[in-house]
């Protein structure tokens, strides 16, 4: 599970930053564990380590879950930043959290599908926002929270 988010999330970083640039510039960290794509209209950087989730605001940290990925996109209009975590806890406990994460979000939406749940909200003023999935297997809940940032 945590193999085919990050693999799926790089391609997309990727494609979202590199399409449609004529220069981009990719480079691998010794050892293989993060690349990071430059391009005229942003970078991007893939992790594939334990993941730094000190970008992540506090309220949207998950207590107790073990960061396993992150990616982060910066481009000229905002940052975009991914972070994968994993915990024991139930998926209805998970998705909880993340309804009351950020109270004072509005446009919130939630989906519920049989593999998973996607929530979505966004602070009042449209300048920042989170896209949360969260999917269970093998006895462990994946959230995989995609925060946004406008500059």
């Amino acid at each position: 599970m945590r193999n085919t988010s990050l693999i799926l999330l790089a391609f997309v970083l990727v494609l979202a930053v590199g399409c449609g640039n004529k220069q981009s510039r990719v480079s691998v960290a010794p050892g293989g564990g993060q690349v990071k794509v430059e391009t005229e209209g942003g970078t991007a950087t893939i992790s594939a380590n334990q993941g730094d989730i000190s970008g992540l605001p506090a309220p949207l940290r998950y207590p107790g879950a073990t960061p396993v990925g992150s990616a982060q996109v910066q481009t000229p209009e905002g940052t975009g930043n991914s972070y994968v975590m994993e915990t024991t806890d139930p998926k209805d406990n998970v998705v909880q959290f993340y309804k009351n994460a950020m109270p004072n979000w509005g446009n919130k939406v939630t989906t519920e599908t049989p593999t998973g749940t996607m929530l979505m909200a966004a602070n009042p003023d449209g300048s920042e926002g989170m896209t949360v999935g969260v999917t269970t297997e093998g006895g462990k809940t994946q959230a995989t929270v995609i925060y946004w940032r406008k500059q």
